[in-house]
């Protein structure tokens, strides 16, 4: 994800949590008018939503640690083969060396 994007996401973010402020105070303002049950029915509904929030939120988080692992992987894989192809060169040249003092 690039930095402009992830800013963007991140203040997507902000703005959200701020609306979820503005819309919890004006609610528990609210609640004053609300019978016993309907404040059990608000509470368990805001729950349910922080707790869809989370789920989603831990979601991302599990795809983007995949994409990094995937990239650390290739990342890993053309390493070693770089390092495996410096190996055989060198054993190359230590074979023409040896060969030519022979």
């Amino acid at each position: 994800m690039s930095t402009a994007s992830k800013d963007t996401k991140d203040q997507s973010d902000v703005m959200l949590d701020d609306e979820n402020e503005v819309n919890s105070t004006s609610a528990a303002s609210n609640t004053d008018d609300m019978t016993p049950e309907e404040k059990l029915k608000a509470n368990r509904d805001r729950n349910r939503e922080h707790a869809r929030n989370t789920r989603l939120r831990k979601k991302a988080y599990l795809e983007k640690l995949k994409v990094t692992v995937d990239e650390l992987c290739r990342e890993r894989d053309t390493l070693v083969s770089e390092r495996v192809g410096a190996a055989s060169l060198l054993i190359e040249m230590h074979s023409t060396r040896i060969d030519v003092l022979m």
